[in-house]
């Protein structure tokens, strides 16, 4: 029977002995400390102390240093169940300097590193602040280190692609901007068996619901008139992926080009009178053209391919208009 069993049963069979007081304490801190481990569950359910218990503690190596089924480090899994700084502060005092490079840095199963997974999962940029000031890589980009996908598509996403796709996340994007990102760095987006690359700026039109992150990105001194290795605009983004008016609104007062063409010839008034349910995103678009009337490399004008958008095909306004400009104003 072990020191631990004796004094169990000894506890029950007797009235209170100070005399196994201590061990008992200190059997329960044993076995408390020996459920440290490197899993999600535990890293979640457990307090700070627990958690600054097991880094302190005589398995603190292990618990460090260890990676579950996913690779994840404790550290990713602090992050991602926004454990408060606390932990953070005792993770990076346990590994030490050079223990703490290699582990802000280090990929879980995803391609992931910590900041990727404060950005992706975060609900404030408190997190996000901590990991930069500390060192962490604002532009570190997914890059695949375990065998099951070495060919992964997410190969070259940044902290800041995965911020600029959630809309509560303009305060991260300010944070991320302030500790360099780079928003130049372009992103693959696969569509059928063609790839094309996004930097931050289209990926923001992409997915904006409002313009908060628009804003955010555009104050941090991000270049709004960049575009795709198609040569798709944010323009061209935001109107064939339907946004919000305003967002088409705020995109043409940030000076972005209502007149450029992608690599088929089309304008974003093309993709806006093909795709948006939005008679007014047609209407701004078309009053901001030189040339409305343009026909793209299959010889198809916006008024056309209004013809076949089923949500505003019967807008007599936008019919109007458009008569008005390509058919009495040649």
């Amino acid at each position: 029977m072990s020191n631990c069993a004796v004094v169990i049963n000894s506890w029950e069979s007797a009235a209170v002995q100070k005399t196994y007081l201590g061990l008992f304490l200190s059997c329960a801190f044993s076995a408390s400390a020996s459920a440290c481990e490197v899993d999600a569950e535990f890293v979640r359910e457990s307090n700070s102390e627990t958690l600054i218990a097991c880094l302190e503690g005589s398995e603190s190596d292990e618990f460090l240093n260890g990676r579950n089924s996913e690779l994840a480090t404790v550290l990713h899994l602090a992050v991602e169940t926004e454990k408060n700084h606390l932990v953070l502060d005792a993770i990076r005092r346990a590994a030490g300097e050079e223990g703490w490079q290699n582990l802000r840095d280090r990929l879980d199963n995803a391609g992931r590193t910590a900041l990727h997974i404060a950005t992706e999962t975060g609900e404030t940029a408190e997190t996000v602040r901590w990991l930069l000031a500390w060192g962490a890589d604002p532009n570190a980009r997914y890059a695949v280190e375990n065998r099951w996908n070495p060919l992964s598509s997410d190969y070259g996403i940044t902290p800041l692609h995965l911020a600029v796709m959630r809309p509560n996340s303009a305060d991260v994007v300010s944070a991320l901007m302030a500790g360099g990102a780079d928003p130049s760095i372009a992103r693959p987006i696969e569509s059928n068996a063609d790839k094309y690359y996004w930097p931050a700026f289209l990926v923001a039109s992409r997915h904006a619901e409002d313009l908060r992150v628009l804003t955010a990105f555009a104050a941090g001194g991000g270049d709004l008139s960049v575009v795709s290795n198609d040569d798709n605009n944010a323009l061209h983004v935001a109107a064939g992926w339907d946004r919000p008016s305003g967002v088409i609104r705020f995109l043409l007062e940030k000076g972005v080009d209502a007149n450029a063409t992608n690599n088929e010839g089309q304008t974003p008034l093309h993709l806006a009178a093909r795709y948006s349910s939005k008679p007014e995103t047609v209407a701004s678009l078309l009053e901001a053209m030189d040339d409305p009337c343009a026909a793209d490399t299959k010889e198809r004008t916006a008024r056309e391919l209004l013809k076949v958008n089923e949500a505003i095909a019967g807008d007599h306004a936008l019919d109007l208009r458009f008569h008005e400009i390509c058919v009495e104003g040649n």
